[in-house]
C-alpha cells in the first residue's frame, strides 16, 4: 500500500479539531485546509527523527511529532485507524547493511504467533545472539506491524542490568529481526518446573531485580503488561533478565491505557473490569509471580479463563500452610485490588522481606544467586541440526518491504541505505 487518502479529524498542538482531507504518498503526509483537495495546509515529511505513537486518552488517534510540533489524527473506525497507523509507522525505518546472512543459525530456542527466536553466531566475531524473527505479512494481516516498532523502540532505549539488551535490528523484504543478547540460563518457568518452589534467598533476589527492571520501564513511561515466568530469563551468573516486550506500551506521564492485554493468570483486576489502567498493573503481576514462586501455582488459577477473571476481581488470596509474615505482607500489598493502594517500587524495595539488599549493590549485581544455570560458550556450541536455517517469508506489499526507522545498532540508528 503506497498511498492513502481519507478524511481524518485533525488538530495540531492545542488548536481545535476539525475534519480534514489527508493523503499520504512517498513518505509525505499532506493535510488539506478543508475536507477537500482545494488547498494544502501542512506537509509532514517522514524521517528517522519523526515520532509516531497512539494517544492514550483519545480513541483511534495517531500522534505524530515532527520538527517539535505535535499533530493528532483521529479516525472514525478501528479499521481506518489501524490502516493509517500501520503505513505511517513504517515510514520512520532506515535500512542497514546488516542481514541474517551475517549470522550462522545454530538452534531454534523459541517460537510465537508471528515468528521464532533462534540462537545464532555472528560470523565476524563469533558472538552468540538470540534473534527474534517476525514475519511482516503475518503482522500486516493481524494489523500489528506497529507493535514491532514499539518493541524495537523500547528495547533500544532500555538500559538496565535486568532487562535483555538489544544489539541490532534489521530487516529483509519479508521479515523483521531483533538481535538481542543471548541469555543461556533458560526461563524462570523452566527452573520452577524442574525444581518446584524457589528457595527463599533466590526468591528475594529475583523479586528485587524484577522490581528494579519494572521501575526502570515505568520511569521511562513504559508499561510492561506481560510479566510471567516465561518472560523472565536467567543469565549465566543466575541473575534475571526481563524479555519479550511485544505487549509493552509507552504512555505519557499522566496517561492511562485501555486495551485488554496480558496473560489471564497475571492480569490485574482493573484490566479485567475494562477500566483505564496505569503501570500499577505490573506490580499486581509481580505479586502473582511471587506467589507462584512459593506455592507452585498462581493464586487465582482455573482451567476456565472466565473463572480465573472472576477470581481475580472477586476472590480472596489463600496462603497454604505456614508462611513468612513478611512474605504474606508483600504479596497482599502487591495484590491489593485497589490500584491506588497497591504497593509500588518504594514499598517493594524497602519492604522488610528485602531488608538484606542495598539498591546500589543490586544494580552492580553484587549479590550472588544461589542457583547458577549451566551455560554454553560460542566455542562449545555447534549447529544442532543442519536443517535449521532462516525460513522464507511470505511476500508482503512493497510499502512494508523496507520500513524506515527500524534498523538499529548499539552505536545508534543506521543512516545509510
Amino acid at each position: 500500500m503506497s498511498e492513502l487518502v481519507g478524511h481524518l479529524t485533525f488538530w495540531a498542538g492545542e488548536n481545535d479539531s476539525e475534519v480534514r482531507m489527508c493523503s499520504y504518498s512517498s513518505k509525505v503526509l499532506t493535510v488539506f485546509k478543508s475536507n477537500s483537495y482545494q488547498e494544502i495546509d501542512i506537509e509532514i515529511n517522514f524521517n528517522a527523527q519523526t515520532k509516531i505513537d497512539t494517544s492514550p486518552s483519545k480513541k483511534y488517534t495517531i500522534v505524530i511529532i515532527s520538527d517539535e510540533t505535535t499533530y493528532h489524527f483521529q479516525s472514525e473506525s478501528k479499521e481506518t485507524f489501524t490502516t493509517w497507523l500501520s503505513v505511517l509507522s513504517c515510514c520512520t525505518i532506515i535500512p542497514t547493511p546488516l542481514s541474517i546472512d551475517d549470522f550462522t543459525i545454530l538452534d531454534e530456542i523459541g517460537n510465537g504467533q508471528y515468528g521464532k527466536v533462534k540462537l545464532a553466531k555472528k560470523k565476524d566475531t563469533g558472538d552468540l545472539y538470540a534473534i527474534k524473527t517476525l514475519h511482516k505479512q503475518k503482522l500486516v494481516e493481524m494489523q500489528k506491524i506497529h507493535t514491532i516498532m514499539c518493541e524495537r523502540n523500547i528495547l533500544s532505549k532500555a538500559s538496565c542490568p535486568f532487562i535483555v539488551q538489544l544489539h541490532y535490528a534489521f530487516q529483509s523484504d519479508t521479515k523483521f529481526y531483533l538481535c538481542m543478547e543471548y541469555v543461556p540460563g533458560g526461563t524462570l518457568f523452566d527452573h520452577m518446573r524442574l525444581s518446584g518452589t524457589i528457595p527463599p534467598d533466590a526468591l528475594k533476589l529475583y523479586t528485587a531485580e524484577l522490581a528494579i527492571a519494572l521501575h526502570h520501564l515505568h520511569v521511562n513511561h513504559i508499561v510492561y503488561r506481560d510479566l510471567k515466568p516465561e518472560n523472565v530469563l536467567l543469565d549465566e551468573d543466575g541473575h534475571i533478565k526481563l524479555t519479550d516486550f511485544g505487549s509493552s506500551k509507552q504512555i505519557d506521564e499522566s496517561g492511562t491505557l485501555h486495551s485488554f492485554c496480558g496473560t489471564p493468570d497475571y492480569i490485574a483486576p482493573e484490566i479485567v473490569e475494562g477500566k483505564p489502567y496505569t503501570s500499577k498493573v505490573d506490580w499486581w503481576s509481580l505479586g502473582i509471580l511471587i506467589y507462584e514462586m512459593v506455592f507452585k501455582a498462581p493464586p487465582f488459577y482455573s482451567v476456565n479463563p472466565k473463572r480465573t477473571y472472576d477470581k481475580i476481581v472477586n476472590g480472596n488470596i489463600i496462603f497454604p500452610g505456614v508462611v513468612d509474615e513478611n512474605l504474606v505482607s508483600l504479596i497482599r500489598g502487591l495484590l491489593n485490588k485497589d490500584p491506588m493502594r497497591r504497593f509500588g517500587y518504594n514499598e517493594v524495595m524497602y519492604h522488610p522481606l528485602l531488608s538484606g539488599f542495598e539498591i546500589n549493590g543490586l544494580l552492580k549485581r553484587a549479590y550472588t544467586p544461589n542457583f547458577l544455570p549451566s551455560s554454553a560458550s560460542a566455542e562449545s556450541i555447534e549447529v544442532i541440526d543442519n536443517s535449521i536455517r532462516d525460513s522464507l517469508g511470505s511476500n508482503v506489499d512493497s510499502e512494508f518491504q523496507r520500513v524506515r526507522g527500524f534498523s538499529f545498532t548499539q552505536s545508534g540508528f543506521e543512516t545509510n541505505s
